[in-house]
C-alpha cells in the first residue's frame, strides 16, 4: 500500500485530508519521484489541504537542523560543497517541470 500512496492520485488526496483533520501543524505531503507526472500527485495533494509538498529526496549532506534558528547544520568538512549539491539536486528539476 505504501507505493500506492504515492503513485494514485486519489490516495495521496485521501491520506492527506486525513492528516490535516488529526494535525495541528502544517501537513507537508512527501511526494515520490516513482511516477512519471508528479503534478497529479501534487494537485491531489493540494486537494487534500496539504500546506506545502516535498519534491526532493533526502540530501545526505544534510545531516541537522539547529533547533533554535531552524537553520541547516550539515555535520561534515565539506560544507561548501553540500550546498553546492543542492541546487542541481533539486532546484534545477523543479524549474525545468515547471511546477
Amino acid at each position: 500500500m505504501g507505493a500506492a500512496v504515492g503513485q494514485v492520485p486519489e490516495y495521496t488526496e485521501m491520506i492527506t485530508s486525513w492528516a490535516k483533520e488529526a494535525a495541528k501543524t502544517p501537513v507537508i505531503s512527501k511526494l515520490t519521484p516513482n511516477v512519471t507526472d508528479i503534478s497529479h500527485i501534487a494537485l491531489a495533494a493540494e486537494r487534500g489541504g496539504a500546506d506545502a509538498v516535498s519534491l526532493i529526496n533526502t540530501i545526505n549532506s544534510l545531516m541537522g537542523v539547529d533547533l533554535e534558528t531552524f537553520a541547516p547544520a550539515p555535520k561534515c568538512r565539506r560544507q561548501v560543497f553540500a550546498w553546492r549539491l543542492l541546487r542541481p539536486s533539486c532546484a534545477s528539476p523543479l524549474a525545468a517541470s515547471g511546477l
